[in-house]
């Protein structure tokens, strides 16, 4: 296995039917453990280069690897296998299920990812266990973590989705615009708390963002603009 998480090469993206791609990456790679933001404006192609890393979407040309998988060689089916059980998705509208508890939503992210159980296992806890864990490390108490999803506030369900994605140790944490809908005391602690958990866990962080004010918070910042050298067509990202 080689130290590097993510690697691109040579990639090209276009939607059905345009004239031009929305994505052309000629190389690009993130190591193991790094956090790094990618920052890039509103409709620059920055969701649709995360769909491509997760295996939602599949490149025009050239390749993506993901933890030495060439995504273009894997059928659908391997690209959902893979990133069940080895990537944690933090959606920006969070994605959870509202009438679910915000400990059995955490819960779901395993549900189809016998890897991540495997790990909760060699770590000798269960699966309810080990989402309290999380919950617990990242500020939620007890009598939240039993409250339905639509009943807490936007940074507590910010939280419950950092604590899906976490669950099992993913080696890959993909963060897209998770924090625009909090102020900068709570983004910034919520930021802290999800580097400490990537670290203790061994997880790579892979957050996108439009807000350039984020940068001091990463050791390591990527403009999307000096990646991609597609013509950008002032499209919202997809």
């Amino acid at each position: 296995m080689s130290d590097c998480c993510v690697a691109i090469h040579g990639l090209t993206f276009a939607w059905p039917g345009a004239q031009q791609p929305v994505l052309a990456i000629p190389q690009w790679s993130v190591n193991k453990g790094e956090r790094v933001l990618v920052r890039g404006a509103s409709g620059s192609g920055k969701s649709t280069l995360l769909s491509l890393i997760a295996g939602i979407h599949s490149a025009s040309s050239g390749y993506i690897k993901v933890l030495d998988h060439d995504l273009s060689t894997l059928s659908q089916r391997q690209r959902d296998r893979l990133r069940a059980n080895e990537i944690g998705y933090i959606f920006q509208q969070f994605n959870l299920l509202p009438y679910l508890s915000a400990q059995q939503n955490v819960e779901l992210a395993v549900q189809f990812a016998p890897a991540r159980r495997q790990r909760i296992a060699q770590r000798g806890q269960t699966v309810a266990e080990a989402a309290t864990t999380l919950l617990n490390h990242l500020g939620l108490t007890d009598a939240q973590q039993q409250q339905s999803a639509q009943t807490l506030s936007v940074g507590q369900q910010q939280r419950v989705a950092a604590a899906r994605a976490l669950l099992g140790a993913p080696a890959l944490i993909i963060a897209d615009e998770p924090t625009s809908a909090l102020d900068e005391s709570h983004r910034n602690e919520f930021i802290n708390l999800l580097f400490q958990e990537c670290a203790e866990q061994g997880s790579t962080l892979l957050f996108v963002t439009h807000d350039a004010t984020l940068a001091t918070q990463f050791p390591q910042v990527v403009e999307l603009s000096e990646l991609n050298t597609a013509p950008q067509q002032g499209e919202a990202d997809v």
